[in-house]
């Protein structure tokens, strides 16, 4: 009878070592997938700019809170769409309603920044300068 309780008070504390684990490993990889999200979108928009100052043509940028769309201005139909994965949103948006464009001199039409929040709270900025059309992401203290 003892060895019974011994051996379920162990089988006990290693299932609570998984459980808390596991937790923390489920909070491990949301914070790297909003990372990687952020990454992605971050060399999206760069190429976007880069693109527009390559082939002169400006780039539309449509930012909602589950998705970003960019468009080459004078070709509204064909749109590249990036989609947010693992509950991650926009929870903070300076350009709502409003587009980010940018030109082919690599300025962009006005500054801000959005925020991505995962479903922990964590949170990272990409933000745009006005006067260069510099892009960079920023991590929430």
């Amino acid at each position: 009878m003892i060895e019974m309780i011994v051996t379920v008070g162990i089988l006990g504390i290693i299932l609570s070592m998984v459980f808390l684990n596991s937790k923390g490993l489920q909070n491990f990889i949301d914070n790297q997938n909003l990372k990687t999200q952020c990454r992605e979108v971050h060399q999206v928009l760069l190429n976007a700019r880069n693109d527009a100052i390559m082939d002169g043509k400006a780039r539309r940028v449509n930012i909602h809170e589950d998705k970003i769309y960019i468009y080459i201005a004078e070709a509204t139909a064909q749109a590249e769409k990036i989609e947010f994965k693992d509950s991650i949103l926009i929870t903070s948006n300076t350009y709502f309603r409003k587009n980010l464009t940018f030109h082919p001199t690599g300025t962009v039409n006005l500054g801000g920044h959005f925020v991505f929040e995962n479903r922990q709270g964590n949170k990272r900025t990409i933000v745009v300068q006005i006067g260069t059309g510099r892009i960079y992401i920023k991590e929430e203290e």
